[in-house]
């Protein structure tokens, strides 16, 4: 019994460490992409494009 629980949980420990990595990577990428894009929409509004200034072109 008790080594069937320590086989579960040698398989788990490291599955729910990669998942819990995966699940992290994943909603910094998504909150990188709604920052730029607000980024992108705020530049915008304010009037500036590609040629209106040189340092902001990297959002483009």
């Amino acid at each position: 019994m008790l080594l069937s629980l320590v086989s579960i949980a040698a398989l788990l420990v490291p599955m729910h460490h990669k998942t819990e990595k995966w699940a992290t990577s994943k909603l910094i990428e998504k909150n990188k992409r709604i920052l730029l894009a607000a980024a992108r929409k705020t530049i915008q509004q304010l009037g500036w494009g590609r040629k209106g200034c040189c340092r902001l072109n990297l959002l483009s």
